[in-house]
């Protein structure tokens, strides 16, 4: 009887066993993606990008997907999910744990940022907003591969700012990424512009004949008799400025002080839909 209890035992642990998330059997990754977005070639790519990206910087930038978050974490939303996570894998580089996590649960199309030690200050509340308008545009089209790239390339870009003494914030926001092509534009527009008023100017400066915008150009050599004349008053030209009224202050967008908000646990989040 205690044999038969034995293998019951033992044949429910093993069951127990494969309902862990695969990616917790797996050895520590930067990429884990259990949702099964990306091939084998670019989930590989991903991990090579953060590998160099912690070896630069001493930081570490994560992703994990999983197919429906609730199957297999009791968390009340996606930010305490991807806090424990960080928290429990023990995350990050560094005595501080330095890094951010990018959580994605496919069932609701959730995801989360949670950043940690140096993560706080190189990635602001400000920061992961303009962080995640990196790469949400892609995940909302279903284009993984080239969002987590974006999400790895901005995040390199953000950790130089900060380490240079700007990190992105509401008074430090980065130009637009094709700042350059509006400003070729802009450019090429102006220059048709001054190429046109040079063509008017010159063509007008060619005419022999121009119109006459004065009475004596039509007086003949014989003078011009008037034999009655009037003054009849037409109109008056009134010119009005307006001038609004002041406008009292307002605290503005969420992001209007700048800063990071701390979590109790000492990382910082944001979240959202894609």
């Amino acid at each position: 009887m205690t044999k038969k209890l034995t293998s019951l035992f033992l044949s429910i642990a093993f069951m127990l066993l494969l309902c862990i998330p695969a990616f917790a059997e797996e050895p520590f990754r930067y990429v884990m993606d259990d949702a099964k977005l990306l091939t084998e070639k670019q989930q590989q790519t991903l991990e090579d990008n953060a590998k160099t990206l912690a070896e630069k910087y001493g930081f570490g930038v994560y992703i994990v997907t999983v197919q429906d978050i609730t199957t297999w974490m009791d968390a009340p939303d996606m930010e305490t999910a991807a806090e424990q996570l960080y928290l429990t894998r023990e995350m990050g580089e560094g005595d501080a744990h330095n890094g951010i996590l990018l959580l994605m649960s496919m069932e609701d199309r959730d995801w989360a940022l949670f950043a940690f030690g140096y993560g706080n200050t190189a990635f602001t509340d400000y920061g992961k907003s303009y962080l995640s308008g990196e790469f949400l545009d892609d995940f909302g089209k279903d284009v993984w591969y080239n969002g987590f790239r974006d999400y790895q390339k901005v995040c390199g870009e953000m950790l130089d700012t900060s380490l240079a003494g700007e990190p992105v914030d509401v008074d430090n926001v980065p130009p637009p990424r094709n700042a350059w092509i509006y400003g070729t534009l802009a450019c090429i527009v102006i220059g048709i512009l001054i190429a046109v008023c040079v063509v008017i100017i010159l063509k007008a400066q060619l005419k022999s004949v121009a119109h006459g915008t004065q009475a004596e150009a039509f007086v003949t050599k014989g003078g011009l008799h008037l034999t009655d004349q009037y003054d009849r008053y037409t109109n008056t030209t009134v010119s009005r400025v307006y001038d609004p009224p002041s406008k009292s202050s307002s605290s503005g967008s969420h992001h209007s002080s700048g800063g990071t908000s701390v979590r109790s646990s000492g990382g910082s989040s944001a979240s959202g839909k894609f």
